[in-house]
């Protein structure tokens, strides 16, 4: 059980720091192209970056306590 959920919890986080990542060479991109401004600052990059690791995980988190709640029943 624990290996299990150590495991659905890697794997949830690893995707959803993929798709961050995979965004901000996306706007990256815009901006180097098509001269935009969704880059203002490595400020901006980084918090991207962390809300969507700190959402991911509280999803996995919230997740996990349904579906927990549900095998009790």
């Amino acid at each position: 059980q624990t290996n299990h959920k150590l495991a659905s919890f890697i794997i949830v986080f690893s995707v959803v720091t993929t798709t961050a990542v995979i965004w901000e060479f996306f706007e990256f991109f815009l901006d180097f192209f098509l001269k935009t401004a969704t880059q203002p600052s490595i400020g901006d990059t980084m918090a991207d970056l962390f809300f969507g690791m700190v959402g991911g995980s509280l999803a996995w988190l919230i997740f996990d306590i349904m579906h927990h709640k549900d095998l009790k029943k």
